[in-house]
């Protein structure tokens, strides 16, 4: 006969499921180390998905929501022992692509990345002044 090993947690009187337990612990730990990374002033999560620190760029939340889509597909064919060499080449390619792509369009039209904090205007939390008016270089032809 087998040992059943139990993945119960009898805590103040209650059965907890330890793989529960241990994803809400999980969770917590997460969130608390994003809230001292967003604290610390270092980085701002909301350059993920801004282009100018003022408005939302289109390009970056629909690269981070096919990045996100596309890693879990992976996660989940993975899971499901679906996974082929083909496929997570085609996934790496993507990954790489979207990023290749920016930074060659962001070369080429002389795009610079802007943060939330430089675009503040009088400060960039470091003290020192920012213009406020855009000074953006003219594409030519």
């Amino acid at each position: 006969m087998q040992d059943v090993i139990s993945s119960s947690i009898d805590l103040f009187g209650f059965d907890l499921n330890a793989i529960f337990v241990a994803l809400v612990l999980l969770t917590l730990g997460v969130l608390t180390l994003f809230w001292r990374i967003q604290s610390s002033k270092k980085l701002d999560f909301a350059d993920l998905i801004t282009k100018d620190g003022r408005s939302v760029s289109l390009t970056k939340v629909l690269q981070l929501v096919g990045g996100l889509t596309a890693t879990w597909i992976m996660v989940k064919m993975t899971l499901t022992g679906d996974l082929t060499e083909g496929l997570l080449g085609v996934y790496l390619v993507y990954i790489g692509g979207v990023e290749g792509y920016s930074k060659f369009v962001a070369a080429k039209y002389g795009y610079n990345e802007t943060s939330t904090r430089d675009a503040v205007p009088g400060g960039n939390g470091n003290g020192a002044k920012v213009p406020t008016s855009n000074h953006s270089k003219e594409i030519t032809a």
